[in-house]
């Protein structure tokens, strides 16, 4: 009896020691499960830690390119334009200076003499050599620019003779570039004349109003004689009165076909008390009806 319960006695503490070791050991072990799930917890709050680190402040954060953001516009380069031509002289618009800063005096002087050397050469009304009315022109004009070589200044230009053979293209040109002066009224416009300026007259017999570059030049139709414009000639000299007005001019010019050598002549706002009726400051029977001045800037 003894025996055995002693056997039964030892079991049971054997027994309950095995389940005590196995129940700590079970406790101190997590299952797969619980493992996993404590890794992805924890990887989780990393994660989370590594984009709360790197979320730049609102101070630094950077936002992308408007796509409606225009692109900066290429600044275009300023183009001066060119001065507007004159209007007509229907209520005494007077045609300004060049300012060449060289006196109207000395350019006068200069013509005069040139004017005079070619009076000596005895040149007759010649077209095919230059030595029409046109041609004398281009031969003073080149002659001015020897003469004042300051006139040969890049900032000036002039009618060339190869290509402005007419005085209708002669015309068409100091329009084109700002420097011609449509003359209706000549009394009134009368102090557009002085030493140097270019006179067109209308064609003889006629007078002529409403007047435009067109008919004038006749550009539309290559420059033909339909056009008013008759005759061109050069202011070499002028007289005014006491207030500083022109009273009279002299001019050099070629003549015409079978007439007189190319000469200086004048003209007064009453060319004649024996024909009063000429037009005032005009080539005996032409009307004056256009001025510019010899030198015309760029």
């Amino acid at each position: 009896m003894k025996n055995s319960t002693l056997q039964t006695l030892i079991a049971f503490v054997i027994a309950l020691a095995v389940g005590f070791f196995i129940g700590k050991s079970f406790s101190s072990s997590a299952s797969p499960a619980d493992t996993t799930a404590k890794k992805v917890a924890q990887l989780t709050e990393e994660s989370e830690d590594k984009e709360e680190a790197t979320v730049p402040e609102a101070s630094e954060a950077t936002t992308a390119p408007d796509s409606t953001e225009q692109k900066p516009i290429t600044e275009v380069p300023k183009v001066e334009p060119k001065p507007a031509p004159p209007l007509t002289s229907n209520s005494g618009i007077i045609l300004p200076p060049v300012n060449t800063g060289i006196s109207d005096k000395r350019i006068s002087e200069v013509l005069t003499s040139i004017s005079k050397n070619m009076q000596d050469q005895k040149l007759a009304y010649n077209k095919k050599i230059g030595q029409d009315c046109s041609g004398i022109y281009h031969r003073l004009k080149d002659s001015l620019k020897v003469q004042l070589p300051s006139l040969q200044a890049a900032e000036y230009h002039y009618p060339l003779f190869s290509k402005d053979r007419s005085s209708r293209q002669i015309a068409d040109w100091y329009y084109e570039n700002g420097n011609l002066l449509i003359i209706e009224d000549a009394v009134a416009s009368k102090n557009s004349i002085r030493p140097g300026s270019v006179l067109f007259f209308g064609q003889s017999e006629k007078r002529f109003k409403n007047i435009t570059i067109d008919r004038l030049t006749d550009r539309k139709n290559n420059y033909t004689q339909n056009g008013i414009i008759e005759h061109v000639a050069v202011v070499t000299s002028i007289r005014t009165d006491k207030e500083g007005n022109l009273k009279d001019y002299m001019m050099m010019h070629a003549r015409y076909p079978g007439g007189p050598h190319a000469s200086l002549s004048g003209s007064q706002e009453i060319q004649s008390t024996n024909t009063p009726d000429l037009p005032p400051f005009g080539h005996w029977e032409q009307q004056l009806v256009a001025v510019a001045n010899i030198v015309t800037l760029k």
